[in-house]
């Protein structure tokens, strides 16, 4: 998103981007925009693939690539559709907050049978993850640590194909 949409400030009480934020070459852009358009204390819905999921991240343990077809973006393609842009929940919830907004739910859209295959890795991905946020030092990060380490775990995103978030409008942007 290089510019603006064609509406003025504070036009939707809810806007919805499905599948779109991952083609994006800056998510930070989109956002901002995306909370420009909200009421305030609206809602946004967004959706994306779910490289946190275990399988996505099994087959980036594997290839390198998050990328269903698990290989390099082909970079003769004369309109490229790729998703430029996946992020992990980690990285999209730290850009919703940035951004003025606060997540509220998230959910998955659907589930492959083959995902619950990849459930022998759960004890080391349990276990990799508390040891590695338990080096946090900030007493107030660690709290937020844990909802984030909660919904890490959580069934939707160690097994949804998509994510699916809603967050809402809480603030001004660069407010704190």
């Amino acid at each position: 998103l290089d510019g603006t949409l064609p509406w003025p400030d504070g036009s939707f009480d809810v806007v919805v981007s499905t599948e779109g934020i991952e083609h994006f070459e800056n998510h930070y852009s989109f956002l901002r925009e995306m909370h420009r358009i909200l009421k305030p204390a609206g809602s946004l819905l967004l959706t994306t693939p779910n490289i946190t999921a275990l399988r996505s991240r099994v087959r980036f343990l594997g290839s390198g690539f998050f990328g269903r077809d698990a290989r390099p973006l082909n970079e003769t393609a004369r309109h490229p559709l790729h998703h430029i842009g996946l992020a992990t929940f980690p990285e999209l919830r730290y850009e919703l907050h940035v951004s003025g907004f606060r997540l509220r739910e998230v959910r998955h859209t659907h589930i492959k049978p083959v995902s619950y295959l990849y459930s022998i890795y759960l004890p080391w991905i349990w276990l990799y993850t508390l040891l590695a946020f338990r080096k946090e030092k900030d007493p107030e990060q660690r709290e937020r640590n844990k909802e984030i380490r909660r919904t890490l775990h959580s069934f939707s995103l160690l097994f949804g194909e998509c994510l699916m978030l809603i967050a809402r409008k809480v603030r001004t942007v660069g407010d704190n």
